[in-house]
């Protein structure tokens, strides 16, 4: 994709320091640096929003493959803003709960459309209760863990 936006990725949990150095080698290889620094050695730093303003929008998923082969134990949460006719596009990763990709609005929120609400209420799998189906496909359990790891 030619069209850019504005991409936030925000790193909670590193399964230790050669892996926290890998992630900071990433994110300063494309361009992407913290938000609100507080630390000057370019050492990566848990639950900072890290920033890019113009980067392609299909980031969220190309810098989470990245994250995943070089620190799979990384939990993370990664957005690129809605542009133009584009919605965001979001992903979530824990090691525990794999990985989750969805719509997002500027604030890296997912949320379902009403055609992908319609999708899951008249296709879903009719054995599991449409709450839970919802839930799934909205990625509340992502959600849920990065807020209990974000406080």
């Amino acid at each position: 994709m030619s069209d850019r936006s504005y991409f936030q990725i925000i790193i909670l949990k590193v399964g230790g320091p050669r892996r926290a150095e890998a992630i900071a080698e990433i994110l300063e290889h494309e361009g992407i640096t913290c938000e609100y620094a507080e630390k000057t050695d370019g050492s990566l730093e848990l639950g900072k929003r890290y920033v890019a303003e113009e980067m392609s929008l299909d980031t969220y998923t190309t810098l989470a493959d990245q994250i995943i082969g070089a620190a799979p134990s990384t939990t993370f949460e990664c957005w690129n803003d809605p542009k133009y006719e584009y919605g965001g596009g979001y992903c979530a990763y824990s090691p525990g709960l794999g990985r989750f990709e969805g719509d997002c609005d500027s604030d890296g929120n997912p949320y379902l459309t009403a055609p992908q609400l319609r999708d899951i209420i008249e296709k879903g799998d009719p054995t599991v209760p449409l709450a839970q189906r919802i839930t799934e496909r909205a990625g509340i359990a992502w959600q849920d863990l990065m807020t209990q790891l974000s406080s």
